[in-house]
């Protein structure tokens, strides 16, 4: 499992001694908390939905930002100096 100061501090934790150092310090089982967290694909996929809500909702670049000037000018930099190379 690894090192873990706070349950073992001689060295790192195997798997084998894992279950009795949580039982011994008193530690709750994980099980049923991951169980209600739910399964990792479930997470990505309203992860997944709520970004693309959200990209379509808003824009990269607001007309009239600092940032939108600032991309118009580096195309129109990029624009010339392809220009310049043909």
């Amino acid at each position: 499992m690894g090192y873990v100061p706070s349950l073992r501090k001689e060295g790192p934790i195997r798997l084998f001694e894992a279950q009795q150092l949580a039982h011994d310090k008193g530690l709750l089982d994980r099980g049923m908390e991951a169980e209600q967290r739910g399964a990792p694909e479930d997470r990505d996929k309203r992860i997944a939905q709520e970004a693309a809500k959200n990209s379509l909702d808003k824009k990269a670049i607001r007309a009239g930002s600092d940032q939108e000037q600032l991309l118009n000018q580096t195309e129109k930099n990029l624009k010339f100096g392809i220009f310049s190379l043909t």
